[in-house]
């Protein structure tokens, strides 16, 4: 399976996402584009200097969410709810998994904490805890 197909998959099903209605050719073009920067800008990347610090992962993480982060500044301008119906979608995916063990719980409250990192104003800046370890 090709990487646009995993990521536009998971892109219609994704509760965040769904609040942005798109049409499929929309979808499909961001899958695209997605698939690309997952494989041919990435390994292009890793040609050009190898990873010996064993640091991509931490780099792309981090490049991803400030794409995000971007994003969601840009549209709430012209959106002032977006980022409450970001933090309820989210709220209602948590309480239909109805957490119970402790592994479901700890998924809960990351996944909580990511979503608050991503939407959080990008003036404010990230929490110490949110800091990329070197």
């Amino acid at each position: 399976m090709q990487n646009s197909v995993r990521v536009g998959y998971f892109l219609r099903k994704s509760p965040i996402f769904a609040i942005w209605p798109k049409s499929d050719d929309f979808w499909l073009r961001a899958c695209k584009r997605m698939d690309k920067l997952f494989t041919e800008e990435r390994l292009v990347l890793n040609r050009e200097k190898p990873d010996e610090f064993d640091v991509d992962a931490g780099a792309y993480k981090l490049a991803v969410n400030l794409a995000i982060q971007a994003l969601v500044e840009h549209a709430s301008d012209a959106d002032q709810e977006l980022r409450a119906r970001i933090t309820l979608a989210m709220e209602a995916y948590i309480e239909k998994l109805n957490p119970q063990s402790e592994r479901e719980k700890d998924f809960a409250a990351r996944a909580q904490g990511h979503v608050a990192s991503l939407i959080r104003p990008i003036s404010s800046g990230p929490r110490h805890s949110e800091t990329v370890d070197p």
